[in-house]
């Protein structure tokens, strides 16, 4: 069974795949995830988190409002 992080991730993937552009949203700020920022390796998958890249750390996207466009 697939857990949440790995289902944003793969729901991701495909819209950005597709060609639509995806953003992760929070109360404050909003992150732009195009095909450049899987090529680049700025969002991964681990540890049943869909994770981003901030400067050195990494942020959880799991409970943030996530759309495509």
């Amino acid at each position: 069974m697939e857990d949440r992080g790995e289902v944003i991730y793969n729901w991701i993937k495909e819209r950005v795949d597709e060609g639509c552009t995806a953003y992760a949203t929070t109360c404050l700020r909003s992150i732009k995830i195009t095909a450049g920022t899987f090529t680049r390796g700025l969002i991964r998958y681990r540890n049943g988190h869909c994770e981003v890249a901030r400067g050195r750390h990494w942020d959880s996207i799991n409970f943030c409002k996530i759309s495509a466009i």
